[in-house]
């Protein structure tokens, strides 16, 4: 460490009892002198930090006095804008939200018209459908109803033929022509005949044939078509005959 040397210090000099106490006193001088300067050095550094400080804040405090008198009105108003644009958003979202629902139940609406629409032509043309085949199945059953007629008619006028062709025979060749025939239709025949007839020809026949076909003469129930043949062979032979001369003229 450097040594100090204050004035009328000679070094290497003995120390008396006066000199310490001035020497004592001068190093207590400099000490008050020392911590007076790093006294007013430090209120001077601190005077500048304070003395810019209030002076930035009183620049300031007007701006910030105003925004303190001004603040409840900004808040309210942006609370107000704030809550009015809520208010609009939730607004639109209800609206667009009500829009969308329109729209979908109006298009619900459409689909289900337009199926009804169509459901509606598909039932009409089913029953048009439906229509057009009673009407086919009406003609169908006529022609039918005719078809059957005409056959039964056709039928009738070749057993009553028959029965004229096998009356006109002897009876020993209607005795060799029945044998060939259907024993059913030989029957219809035979009881179609008169009793006279009738018995001349099964006179004739094979005693096995004559016994088959005298059974089922027996057993035959004729219906009202096969009576009315029986009955009426002549008439519809000569009507048949007439309707082919008439024919015949007119070509």
């Amino acid at each position: 460490m450097k040594k100090v040397y204050f004035p009328n210090m000679v070094p290497n000099r003995r120390l008396t009892r006066p000199r310490i106490l001035l020497l004592g006193g001068l190093l207590g001088l400099g000490v008050f002198l020392l911590i007076s300067q790093i006294n007013e050095a430090t209120q001077a550094d601190l005077l500048d930090a304070i003395g810019t400080q209030p002076a930035q804040a009183q620049e300031k405090l007007p701006a910030n006095a105003n925004l303190k008198e001004e603040n409840p009105a900004d808040n309210t108003q942006v609370t107000i804008n704030a809550q009015k644009k809520i208010d609009d958003k939730v607004q639109e979202g209800v609206t667009s939200q009500a829009s969308v629902s329109l729209q979908q139940r109006k298009a619900k609406e459409d689909e289900l018209e337009f199926r009804e629409s169509k459901l509606g032509e598909i039932k009409n043309e089913i029953t048009d459908t439906l229509t057009t085949m009673r009407r086919l199945q009406n003609n169908l059953d006529i022609k039918l109803k005719e078809q059957r007629s005409d056959n039964m008619n056709v039928r009738d006028q070749r057993l009553a033929k028959l029965i004229k062709i096998v009356n006109s025979m002897r009876a020993e060749e209607a005795a060799r022509v029945l044998p060939a025939m259907e024993e059913d239709l030989a029957v219809k025949i035979l009881a179609s005949l008169s009793g006279a007839k009738a018995s001349k020809i099964m006179g004739g026949l094979p005693p096995e044939k004559a016994a088959v076909l005298s059974a089922k003469m027996v057993q035959l129930k004729p219906d009202v078509r096969l009576k009315y043949i029986m009955k009426n062979w002549k008439q519809m032979v000569e009507e048949e005959d007439n309707r082919g001369k008439a024919q015949s003229n007119q070509e």
